[in-house]
């Protein structure tokens, strides 16, 4: 039987010329999960746009079940039975449930769909992953994130699959929701369907895979059968380096006075009576899933989008500050630097003054995140929200944002952020706190981090 997937040189370069693949090798057998894991910025996307037929990579050859294949575009790759369940679900959000799983083979009467069979048969594949409770008449937008997840791997895998690919599949799954895909995932094996399964998880990555690969900075760094291989390992190969004999950075001390406080913070569907205080140097963490409401707060906190009910109050005044736009906010003295995906690179004045210069040093003229964090600073914040702060970065990139939102601490400034990521509030923050569903579950100071606790937490649900 021929490999469902066997990918030879396969590298992608941006407009720019930027290379963000540089010779991946993948081979997937019939059956197989095959799982892809690195830190954001990889190359772990691309890659899966690129088996998906959503890009082309620049070269590099792909044979998929024996045959040639060059992909034109996604529909292509689906008359291939290629299924691709992105990492964000776009255009479906007013779509009803049982339209959003395409099921095809529906008997007309009168040239018209017939409900009664539409209907049986979408709580049939809703059942699959554990959906069975939800109307198939009610709208995709309704759903928790989780469900929403769940729904569109239930939507790819409607029609037969010989590869399913799976882009960050867990990020909004609580642990019964993700149990649920593994059991299903287990079960495409009979059916002889490949899987690549991308992670940035070295722990998701050993709990799922069959074969697990690295990925860093867009090369391939290695492949390891699950049952050779550790956290540890894998961990060091993600960032490249040993991190186990890092100095755990000490708990700082803030300055007394309080530099915002945040009460009853409302954004439609998102965020949910959030209450937040923070002091000056002091670094807080807003930690969730996926769709969480963690970035929705911080966005809102800063101006750029509207909050439907809350009041936020700057340094110790009486009275709440008019925030409306980020505009409004950088005149408060509240900075808000967006996630970097996306973002072109600022080229800043070395001779700005010690304020600007002092956090930035370290970070490369080309860091996209070096520009947003100076217009910030050149407004004399005294507040500054981050979301997703290191998101695409590559390794260098993420290690010199983190350093220079410590210094900014170190200066007195309030630093705010939002993120996904466990690992990476962990280097930096004093406290976290836990958002599930739009609220703050709990609050950890630093003493208790721990990254397993907070992942578990990060599952549980009100």
């Amino acid at each position: 039987m021929f490999p469902t997937l066997i990918a030879k040189g396969i590298s992608f370069t941006a407009r720019g010329g930027r290379n963000l693949l540089e010779a991946v090798d993948i081979t997937v057998d019939p059956g197989q999960i095959h799982v892809v894991v690195g830190h954001s910025g990889a190359g772990k996307t691309v890659l899966a746009d690129i088996f998906a037929g959503v890009s082309k990579p620049s070269t590099g050859t792909m044979h998929f079940q024996g045959q040639l294949t060059s992909l034109r575009d996604e529909d292509d790759a689906a008359t291939k039975s290629i299924r691709y369940a992105k990492q964000n679900w776009d255009g479906l959000s007013k779509a009803t449930v049982a339209d959003s799983l395409q099921l095809e083979g529906i008997p007309r009467k009168f040239g018209l769909v017939d409900t009664h069979v539409l209907l049986d048969r979408a709580h049939g594949q809703l059942s699959m992953f554990g959906l069975a409770d939800i109307d198939p008449k009610s709208r995709v937008c309704e759903l928790s994130p989780g469900k929403q997840k769940l729904l569109q791997i239930a939507a790819a895998l409607a029609k037969p699959a010989g590869l399913l690919i799976l882009d960050d599949p867990t990020a909004a799954l609580s642990d019964a929701e993700a149990h649920v895909l593994y059991e299903r995932l287990s079960q495409l094996q009979y059916a002889e369907t490949g899987v690549l399964y991308f992670t940035a998880s070295a722990e998701e990555a050993l709990a799922v895979g069959d074969q697990i690969s690295v990925l860093r900075d867009g090369r391939l760094i290695s492949t390891h059968d699950p049952d050779s291989v550790f956290v540890p390992q894998i961990a060091g190969e993600m960032i490249g380096r040993d991190t186990s004999l890092d100095p755990i950075r000490p708990p700082t001390a803030p300055f007394p006075e309080v530099a915002l406080r945040a009460e009853a913070i409302c954004v439609e569907h998102f965020v949910y009576a959030l209450g937040l205080k923070i002091r000056r140097g002091e670094m807080v963490g807003l930690l969730g899933l996926q769709g969480a409401g963690q970035s929705e707060a911080v966005r809102a906190i800063g101006g750029a989008v509207a909050r439907t009910e809350g009041e936020i109050y700057l340094r110790a005044a009486a009275l709440p500050t008019k925030i409306k736009t980020r505009d409004e906010a950088l005149s408060a003295g509240v900075g808000f630097v967006p996630e970097p995906y996306g973002l072109a690179a600022d080229n800043i004045d070395l001779g700005m003054s010690q304020l600007v210069s002092r956090p930035l040093r370290s970070m490369n003229a080309q860091n996209p995140q070096r520009g947003p964090i100076a217009k910030c600073l050149r407004a004399n914040c005294s507040v500054l929200l981050f979301d997703n702060p290191t998101r695409g970065l590559n390794a260098a990139c993420r290690l010199e944002v983190c350093q220079a939102i410590q210094d900014i601490a170190d200066m007195g400034i309030a630093v705010i952020a939002a993120s996904t990521n466990v690992e990476e509030l962990i280097s930096f923050c004093d406290r976290i706190a836990i958002i599930v569903d739009g609220r703050i579950l709990r609050t950890v100071d630093r003493s208790g981090f721990s990254a397993d606790k907070l992942r578990q937490a990060l599952k549980t649900r009100k």
